[in-house]
Parts: structure tokens; C-alpha cells; sequence
């Protein structure tokens, strides 16, 4: 299971076996890991970055008023709605 860090506007994304050589990880979970997938769907949408030379994201201000809209939204609209 990896982890996920966060700090302010940046999310690094690591092995949960930092000790565990790669091929023996490889063993362990063959499959890529789901993380990576959604990371790769909110990149592609431009919600976040890739800080380079790093494994850090930072949102972008496009992601930042995305995750704003869908909030208020929510909470203004739907959840009032539902109730």
C-alpha cells in the first residue's frame, strides 16, 4: 500500500516498503498501483503539476478552482437538496 504526504499544495507519492528492493515489491503487488492511475487522470485534466525531479504534484490554480466549484456546489445545491 503506498503513502501519500502532504504538505500545503504539494502530495509526494511513495513505495509503503522504501526498503524492499523493486523487483521483490514487483513480487508482492505486480499490478500498477491505483494511485497512479488517478494521478495520471487529474494531470492529463491539468488539476495538478508534476514538480520535476521529484515524485512531489502541486495543484494547479485551473485544479484549485475546480475543487472550489465542486465544493460549493455541494454544499450550496445538493446536500441543502437531499435533505
Amino acid at each position: 500500500m503506498p503513502f501519500i504526504a502532504c504538505n500545503q499544495n504539494e502530495y509526494k507519492i511513495g513505495p509503503a516498503f522504501p526498503n524492499v528492493p523493486g523487483c521483490i515489491r514487483s513480487l508482492v503487488n505486480p499490478e500498477p498501483r491505483p494511485d497512479d492511475y488517478q494521478l495520471r487522470r487529474l494531470r492529463l485534466h491539468d488539476m495538478i503539476e508534476r514538480i520535476p525531479g521529484t515524485h512531489r504534484y502541486r495543484v494547479t490554480e485551473y485544479g484549485l478552482r475546480a475543487a472550489l466549484f465542486f465544493t460549493r456546489t455541494y454544499n450550496r445545491i445538493l446536500r441543502p437538496g437531499l435533505a
